[in-house]
């Protein structure tokens, strides 16, 4: 994600919204479950705006990772360390217990457990580079093409022999090593895993339950008490069907899978329920299969980047155009009673030029050029925890397509969304996002009133840490309050002197 400069990598601070009680979150509500005290509300709200992560705001971070079926985080910085935390089902963080003896239930955003190759075993200067979360396990990659995992193992969605759980970061056997692949890319679904190679080659590792393997089978066979049972990949298999393609870009779901190679062909396989896949049905493809829609001659309206949600996924073509397909809603037209069969343009953003996309259960994320830089569109139904960061007194939920108002004026590099479903009693399914914002300077004085400008956005946003927790019921400033001085024209005199002056610039 980030773009290599003559100054270095790109980097930017987090932001967070939605809930953050890790533990609890997406779990069903049992019948005689305590009910959540205002303490505990206090110590775990739902943030309706996007708020500064006070734990890493001195952190030059590059990349956020999780995944659609995730709890849980890896944030890479410009050293290439991992700041880690979120929920530790089946050990995904690495870790099983603190200090004192007692298990680790989560690792609080707060105090993130900071994680570096060394600790793996790696040379001195081995960076990360790269992350993926499951529903419950991790895969982290290294600067020499290594990669680790941890956590849930039972199908060997690890990538070693199956059993319940991998407790710490262990390096899968068949990359970096003498005459072996060099990993550059993961991603990862429930109960699988895929790794992309510097030669563009993929491999996948895992269950082979709805073909997500891409290996041609799913080995679905009857067991002892009449049990179904699918075939499990515990060894990285290439997938043999991409042969002769570069691929430059892998993208998971919960079970299925796309890639783009680099003459801009589209390829998807796994699960094709409510028609995720975009081929005009639901047959599971138990193979890649290229997506004819982006398949030429015209090269513009071939493949540039693609994006998984749950039930759905997203192609952003070469001239910047959104097709989704698959159930991206809960009501009407790509609902589960209408999903979209074959990718469509979505009609109230086809104007735009799309630099960026990401979708987690209800809701979608793009960024597309304005006349003032860049500019953040978000939507999605029963966003009920605030997740879509719209502000404490603007609605939790869009339908339509939103111009992001609490984030105008700070560039976005990235999103990130984990999903969680809820039992019937809370209506809909969730995500969190987190946005890493560009604090690059482009030119010397246009970056000047820029940056300015971005930092009194920043400014306005409340801080999430422990000593500045934000209540459910306090309304904080938004930055749609706020913004650059009314004499203007007074105001860019002052910083062109400051400019000259100083040659230097304030930081946060």
């Amino acid at each position: 994600m980030s773009t290599i400069t003559e100054t270095g990598p790109q980097w930017g601070r987090v932001l967070l919204c939605g809930g953050t009680d890790w533990t609890r979150l997406g779990r069903r509500d049992r019948s005689g479950a305590p009910v959540k005290s205002e303490e505990e509300e206090d110590l775990h709200p739902d943030l309706l705006e996007p708020h500064i992560l006070r734990s890493l705001s001195n952190v030059k971070v590059v990349s956020v990772h999780t995944g659609c079926a995730a709890c849980h985080f890896v944030v890479l910085d410009i050293d290439g360390n991992a700041w880690i935390f979120g929920r530790n089902g089946s050990c995904c963080l690495g870790v099983t217990k603190d200090a004192s003896g007692k298990a680790i239930d989560a690792i609080s955003e707060n105090a993130p457990m900071k994680l570096n190759p060394v600790d793996f075993g790696s040379n001195n200067g081995t960076k990360f580079v790269d992350a993926a979360c499951g529903r419950n396990h991790t895969l982290l990659v290294g600067s020499d093409g290594q990669v680790w995992t941890a956590g849930a193992n039972p199908l060997g969605q690890c990538g070693h022999s199956p059993c319940s759980e991998v407790t710490s970061f262990k390096a899968v056997p068949g990359f970096h090593e003498d005459g072996s692949e060099r990993a550059i890319k993961v991603s990862a679904g429930i109960s699988f895993s895929l790794v992309l190679t510097e030669s563009g080659k993929v491999f996948s590792f895992g269950s082979g339950e709805k073909g997500q393997l891409g290996n041609g089978t799913t080995g679905e066979r009857i067991t002892t008490g009449n049990k179904v049972a699918f075939d499990i990949i515990e060894t990285p298999y290439y997938i043999k069907e991409l042969d002769g393609n570069k691929i430059v870009q892998i993208a998971s779901g919960q079970q299925h899978s796309a890639a783009v190679d680099d003459e801009g062909y589209v390829y998807v396989w796994g699960y094709n329920g409510y028609c995720r896949l975009g081929l005009g049905n639901q047959v599971d493809m138990l193979k890649p299969k290229v997506v004819p829609q982006f398949s030429g001659p015209n090269k513009a309206t071939m493949g540039s980047s693609v994006v998984c949600g749950p039930s759905n996924t997203v192609v952003i073509d070469r001239q910047g155009m959104y097709w989704m397909a698959g159930k991206w809603k809960n009501s009407g037209e790509g609902s589960s009673g209408s999903p979209y069969s074959s990718f469509r343009i979505i009609q109230d953003i086809m104007a735009c030029k799309i630099t960026h996309a990401a979708c987690g259960g209800v809701t979608h994320w793009v960024t597309t050029p304005d006349e003032e830089g860049m500019m953040t569109v978000a939507w999605g139904q029963s966003a009920s925890n605030g997740e879509l960061g719209l502000g404490p007194d603007e609605p939790k939920s869009s339908t339509k397509p939103t111009k992001h108002m609490p984030l105008e004026g700070i560039e976005v590099l990235q999103y990130v969304f984990p999903h969680f479903k809820y039992s019937s009693n809370i209506a809909g399914e969730f995500i969190y996002f987190f946005i890493i914002e560009l604090l690059l300077l482009k030119t010397l004085l246009s970056s000047w009133l820029s940056l300015h400008h971005q930092k009194s956005r920043l400014r306005s946003l409340p801080r999430m840490g422990i000593q500045n927790r934000t209540k459910k019921k306090v309304k904080t400033n938004t930055p749609s309050d706020l913004g650059i001085p009314k004499n203007w024209k007074t105001f860019r005199i002052y910083v062109s002197l400051a400019t000259k002056i100083t040659g230097t610039r304030t930081h946060l």
